[in-house]
């Protein structure tokens, strides 16, 4: 797959008169290079950086890295070949060192070199630019994000599985659930928040998935609110919703989903769940090749305000996924992006119930000739899951 990617990269660079590339952020390095870092979003001050350079003699694609990082990397292009890892054993985790070896490895490196300039640090580009002066940098940012848009075959394998795992994760956890409402022995106490979204990631990892991203079960009267500190107890009765995102060889799958503890679904609330899946498949409708991604948005916002629906948000109603868990394109107002072939769209349409309960069911489709592709097929989620009793009855 690397390959692939690395060669459709090499034709845009000629096409942008580049010479080499530079990469220093970890989607994009994940992207050319092809290894997976874990957490390195979540902790900046550990460097990373990448050179590539097609057409040499040597391997196009060099990476500088610290053990704990050079590890993994090492190990997944032990499968994979895509490009050669220096292990910098240097007690230290800024770029500095990284861009000094590079600087000892290619002291020759002229020309038109590319930068993703809005993802690479001002520090981290600074130094760039003192340590090859002789060098002319280049934004590489809007051909990295053109060409991230719309995904190889195999880049839409692995969000499908990554997809099948997060549901996995989530039906892992729900079979945890038996005597967690009150038809079934329901003690108070049984299920703690942070149990259930901790099993949700247990069983993510069992079945294979790479790393975690975004986690988080909101209940009670919690159920309003985007996010809520994992503390307290699932309720006896009413609204659940889990939201988790996790990768499977470095391309992620998100999803939320709502679950119902109890026998009776307040009827206002299936109501507000069927509105929300009318207008989730109003946008569904026009997520195909040539339709544009603002168009999507404004039929939606419109919908719901000619029927009284609230949206939870009018900013927008999903986003692509692949390298990174949210990335380009946006079903949003202000993005005139137009549909393709094998873009990968999220699909997040938010709203209120009743009594101010957010309701959302995260779907990932890739966009076809014949119209979207459900990936995350796993289980219909269309409507909240019902727990009405031990594993057996659910």
């Amino acid at each position: 797959m690397q390959a692939s990617i690395q060669s459709r990269l090499a034709g845009a660079m000629r096409e942008q008169g580049m010479r080499s590339l530079l990469l220093a952020d970890p989607e994009n390095f994940g992207y050319v290079a092809g290894p997976m870092l874990p957490y390195v979003k979540q902790t900046p001050d550990r460097a990373v950086l990448a050179l590539f350079e097609p057409g040499t003699d040597e391997a196009a694609c060099t990476c500088w890295l610290y053990p704990d990082l050079a590890q993994p990397a090492e190990a997944q292009l032990a499968k994979e070949p895509s490009a050669v890892c220096v292990a910098v054993a240097e007690d230290a985790v800024g770029a500095d060192c990284l861009i000094r070896r590079l600087k000892e490895s290619r002291p020759d490196l002229d020309g038109v070199v590319g930068v993703d300039f809005s993802q690479t640090a001002a520090s981290v580009f600074d130094a760039l630019r003192a340590a090859f002066p002789g060098c002319s940098f280049k934004d590489a940012g809007p051909m990295l994000r053109g060409l991230r848009l719309v995904k190889l075959p195999e880049e839409i394998d692995r969000i499908e599985m990554a997809c099948r795992q997060v549901d996995t994760g989530i039906i892992g956890a729900i079979n945890h659930m038996e005597g967690a409402h009150s038809g079934s022995a329901y003690r108070k106490g049984f299920y703690t928040v942070p149990e259930f979204i901790e099993r949700v990631r247990i069983h993510a990892y069992e079945g294979g998935t790479s790393m975690s991203g975004n986690m988080a079960a909101v209940a009670g009267e919690a159920i309003g609110a985007n996010y809520m500190p994992q503390r307290g107890f699932l309720p006896s009765e009413g609204l659940c919703r889990i939201e988790y995102a996790c990768c499977h060889g470095g391309y992620w799958g998100v999803t939320a989903r709502m679950i119902h503890i109890g026998e009776d679904m307040d009827p206002r609330v299936r109501s507000a769940c069927a509105d929300n899946l009318s207008l989730k498949m109003l946008a569904l409708d026009m997520l195909r090749p040539g339709v544009a991604c603002s168009d999507i948005h404004g039929a939606v916002v419109k919908e719901a305000a000619k029927r009284g629906i609230p949206l939870s948000s009018a900013s927008g109603i999903g986003h692509g996924v692949g390298r990174g868990e949210i990335e380009r394109p946006y079903l949003a107002a202000d993005d005139p992006t137009v549909l393709c072939e094998n873009m990968v769209i999220a699909l997040d349409v938010a709203t209120l119930g009743p009594e101010g309960e957010l309701l959302r069911s995260i779907d990932i489709y890739a966009v076809e000739k014949d119209g979207p592709r459900l990936l995350s097929w796993h289980r219909n989620w269309d409507m909240p899951y019902m727990i009405t009793g031990f594993r057996s009855a659910h």
